[in-house]
């Protein structure tokens, strides 16, 4: 919400960063180490700068973000979906938590676009006879 060190507001996710986020929830088991993902989500989001993460995190866990960032900065074309969801306290207008997600569209509206859908070709082929 912050803009993360740029102070930019509002600041958007990266490409990048949707598309990371999109492979972990699709559950792409390339993607599945929650530590890293969050790291890899700091660095992409210019949250944490390398020379922090080197002294902050160990060096294993550090490889396996480092590489799901070169993957996400590979792969990020188009948008997937992923969203922000700004956290505060009842008495502040300052954000304390930010979570990503994805919007899921529930089955019952699916169902009713199907219905509508074959409505609508059974008008048309009812409308003709």
């Amino acid at each position: 919400m912050l803009g993360g060190r740029g102070g930019r507001s509002p600041d958007p996710i990266s490409s990048a960063t949707d598309w990371l986020y999109a492979q972990y929830t699709d559950g792409n088991a390339s993607y599945s180490n929650p530590a890293a993902l969050e790291i890899a989500f700091w660095i992409l989001e210019d949250e944490v700068t390398s020379a922090e993460a080197t002294s902050w995190f160990n060096a294993g866990l550090l490889a396996i973000a480092n590489g799901y960032v070169a993957d996400a900065l590979l792969h990020n074309t188009g948008s997937y979906g992923t969203q922000v969801l700004n956290l505060k306290a009842a008495t502040s207008d300052a954000p304390h938590q930010s979570h990503l997600f994805h919007t899921v569209p529930e089955p019952g509206i699916l169902i009713l676009l199907g219905i509508s859908m074959a409505s609508i070709v059974g008008l048309k082929r009812w409308w003709k006879d």
